[in-house]
């Protein structure tokens, strides 16, 4: 569930690849390093925390199989329900 938060959507129901890749481009956009360089040493360290957080949920959630490994392994879906787009 911790991934699906990082990209700022809910886990039911269950966000399609379209969803979950606007997702992180949205956060990608505000948070990326090179978009923050001329913010403050203490802003910059936390929107790189969030890109990192969010590049790995997507890293994750855009795999089909990582995807359906996850929902299996960390919100104790049945295999049907992890299934789902």
């Amino acid at each position: 569930m911790k991934l699906y938060k990082a990209l700022g959507l809910a886990h039911s129901p269950p966000p399609t690849p379209a969803a979950i890749k606007e997702a992180f481009v949205s956060i990608s956009l505000i948070s990326h390093p090179d978009r923050v360089k001329d913010l403050p040493a203490t802003e910059q360290k936390a929107a790189l925390q969030r890109f990192l957080k969010a590049k790995n949920a997507y890293e994750i959630l855009k795999d089909k199989d990582k995807r359906r490994e996850y929902d299996l392994r960390f919100n104790n879906l049945s295999p049907a329900a992890a299934a789902a787009p």
